[in-house]
């Protein structure tokens, strides 16, 4: 299955990881978002219509953006899984290079709250090694994405950017 990422909605722009909400609704396979940027909010309604859809909506965010200006606050990342069928899954706490930092660095990046599932993850930056596999594994995640390189293994999904 194709898998995508995205960021923001808006005027389309590559450089800046902006899709139209109409690109957003026409690509065949699985959607996620990095980030959860203030946009998906914006167009909650749709994400809900994608996420009700054949393949469903990931929104893969870092715990430090949460609550902060241009990103979703908790509650409303709480209402687009609980309202509009949207799966919340974890990017580490503050967007590392999981690949630069100790074990017990990446332990801690990946220690997610008590309500996010520890079904699926996603590399920040899209880096990951063996050993950061492993440690994702230790973690309990079930499955990993990066945007940089990967395969068809379940700890290392490649997502395309449109």
């Amino acid at each position: 299955m194709r898998v995508a990422v995205f960021h923001r909605i808006g005027e389309p722009n590559r450089e800046a990881f902006t899709n139209s909400i109409e690109q957003i609704k026409n690509y065949d396979g699985l959607v996620t978002f990095d980030g959860i940027y203030d946009s998906v909010w914006d167009h909650r309604e749709e994400i809900g219509e994608i996420a009700r859809g054949e393949h469903g909506v990931w929104l893969f965010f870092a715990g430090d953006t949460l609550d902060t200006e241009g990103f979703i606050t908790k509650q409303q990342l709480l209402t687009l899984a609980d309202e509009y069928d949207c799966l919340i899954a974890w990017h580490t706490w503050s967007h590392p290079d999981l690949t630069k930092l100790s074990d017990d660095e990446v332990r801690r990046e990946l220690d997610a709250p008590p309500w996010v599932p520890r079904t699926s993850f996603a590399y920040p930056h899209g880096e990951f090694n063996d050993r950061v596999i492993n440690l994702v594994k230790e973690a309990g995640y079930g499955e990993a994405y990066s945007t940089t390189q990967g395969n068809d293994n379940p700890y290392s999904l490649h997502r395309e950017y449109l």
